[in-house]
């Protein structure tokens, strides 16, 4: 138990002498209640003592209603505190249970009634994380003490803008409070930073995770936050680097005097993420601690730097975790066609993948390079998808481009298991109910599919039902478990469409679905999302959605 919340020892004869009090108190009032009473059966009428006795009464009545009422209730007020204090189960709690009960309930990044695929900007939650716990330290003084003391509550080190409000102008509680090892260092770099920076040297050992979102109007801070942790003969114990650009530049510019350091750190990494930064792919070897690797962001160039690329990720050969986000090249006008299998694929331990925001002929060249397995693929389509960037065979000129049509389009997700798709239905091929039906039947494998500004009727609906199944016919074509609408709205009244939406569940194993709305007057005692909950295991509305899924480039705290 808490030292705060430990009962201290009590003196026998405290015990006792209240025990006693309260036996005499009882006695006492239950005699002065017997001679009160026999004292109003025997003065019925006034005679010559009446003056003398109406002055005792007063002055009885005054000092019970003044003295003795007050000290009861002050007597019944301690009381009733001591036994709340005894009884309450929070004060029976271990310490170490009482702490983990804390950060669940400051780290959680559950806001309440919004989608799961919604993601919070940095800042913005290191904001929600300082404000539940300042709000648990003024719940009460015991609270107050295991706040201060449980260390883990202080393991966020936050290096922001002042403007922010809901955080430490400086990184002092946290360095002064936090663990002594598995630090989480979360910073949003402006000029302003610069002077904040010193007071991590001293403690940089106890740091395990970095989080930096950088602004190039923030001058040198990156350089300097990076030459903390690099600068030395010992590296500090950092397993997992994020890094966040607002532009797009080369990292080596900010690691002049320690990229031996950062090419050292990068062996003993078990999570890197990059966006907007690129490295010399060239110099980049993986070890076989990394597990996750995330990459947006990020132009290779031509062929040659593609392939550079490539074997630089083939060094990861324990990766489990691959995301490929909004990478840019030019390959070879050859590698426009769907390639042939490598002869030697990566990455042959993966077990999750996700693609999004590249051209078709970058994602076929991904889908090639790595090793088919049992990984989960999951792959976002944007517009993007539908062009392909090449150069022409021997020559100088700037990189071409086409655009594909649905059977190389189709072709192309024919070349992996995708098993979950998330895109944009706002007028493309595939958004016409034809086009969609071309799209599901090109994904055999698919098990979740998440749609972004989806117009719902009748048509689009009838695209999901399952094609007849003649028997020892092979036929292509997903049975969806998840299937989720964001930021969409109704082409036809909801009510409608409960037809479409029985057909569509007969024909799916679906277990989740979610509609998310934009500005539609849905409402959840409607009769229609009252059928979909009785109907669909998990069903959830979100009638006024601000962001579509896994379409927003927020950069999290990670790790956290």
């Amino acid at each position: 138990m808490h030292p705060a919340l430990e009962q201290p020892d009590i003196e026998p004869n405290i015990i006792q002498q209240w025990t006693e009090a309260s036996t005499l108190l009882a006695t006492a009032i239950s005699r002065f209640c017997d001679l009160s009473t026999l004292l109003e059966t025997q003065c019925t009428f006034r005679n010559e003592g009446s003056s003398d006795m109406i002055d005792r009464l007063d002055l009885s009545l005054n000092y019970l209603q003044s003295s003795v009422d007050r000290r009861l209730t002050q007597a019944r007020v301690s009381l009733a505190k001591t036994r709340n204090r005894l009884t309450r189960n929070v004060f029976t709690i271990p310490q170490e249970v009482l702490c983990e009960i804390f950060q669940h309930a400051i780290y959680s990044p559950n806001r309440g009634n919004e989608p799961s695929t919604n993601v919070m900007d940095m800042s913005y939650r290191v904001g929600i994380i300082y404000r539940r716990l300042y709000s648990l330290l003024s719940v009460c003084k015991a609270w107050w003490q295991v706040g201060i003391t449980c260390r883990n509550l202080w393991s966020v080190t936050p290096i922001f803008p002042p403007e922010i409000g809901c955080l430490p102008s400086q990184p002092d509680l946290s360095l002064q409070r936090g663990p002594s090892k598995g630090l989480n260092l979360a910073a949003s770099l402006t000029r302003g930073s610069l002077h904040r920076l010193s007071d991590l040297g001293p403690h940089r050992s106890r740091f395990s995770t970095i989080n930096i979102s950088y602004n190039p109007d923030s001058g040198r801070a990156l350089s300097e936050l990076l030459g903390i942790f690099l600068r030395g003969n010992t590296l500090p114990s950092i397993s997992r680097l994020s890094l966040y650009d607002t532009l797009e530049e080369d990292l080596d510019k900010h690691l002049i005097g320690f990229r031996p350091q950062f090419q050292q750190l990068l062996g003993s990494l078990s999570t890197l993420r990059l966006s907007g930064f690129t490295l010399d792919w060239r110099r980049v070897t993986f070890s076989n601690r990394l597990v996750a690797l995330q990459l947006s962001r990020i132009s290779l160039g031509e062929q040659s730097r593609i392939e550079i690329f490539i074997s630089a990720l083939a060094t990861a050969n324990t990766l489990r975790d691959l995301k490929l986000i909004s990478i840019r090249g030019v390959p070879d006008e050859a590698w426009h066609t769907i390639i042939p299998s490598s002869e030697t694929p990566i990455l042959p331990h993966l077990e999750c993948l996700y693609i999004g925001d590249v051209c078709i002929n970058i994602f076929n060249l991904f889908i090639k390079a790595i090793a088919s397995g049992s990984y989960r693929l999951t792959l976002n389509i944007t517009p993007a998808f539908i062009t392909r960037y090449y150069l022409s065979n021997n020559s100088t000129s700037s990189p071409k481009f086409a655009n594909v049509d649905c059977d190389e389009f189709c072709a192309s997700l024919h070349l992996a298991k995708i098993n979950k798709l998330v895109i944009g239905m706002d007028k493309r091929m595939w958004s016409t109910p034809t086009g969609f039906r071309a799209l599901l039947k090109s994904l055999p494998e698919l098990k979740t599919i998440v749609l972004n500004y989806c117009s719902i009727e009748s048509d689009i609906l009838k695209a999901f039902r399952q094609p007849p199944r003649p028997s020892g016919c092979k036929v292509s074509f997903p049975r969806l478990e998840v299937i989720e609408f964001h930021r969409s709205a109704f082409g036809s009244p909801l009510g409608q469409l409960k037809k479409e939406f029985k057909d569509v569940l007969a024909s799916h194993p679906v277990q989740r679905m979610i509609l998310g709305m934009h500005f539609e007057e849905v409402q959840e005692d409607d009769p229609m999302i009252r059928w979909l909950k009785t109907t669909v295991p998990e069903f959830r509305l979100f009638p006024m959605e601000d962001v579509a899924s896994e379409l927003c480039s927020t950069w999290e705290l990670w790790d956290v």
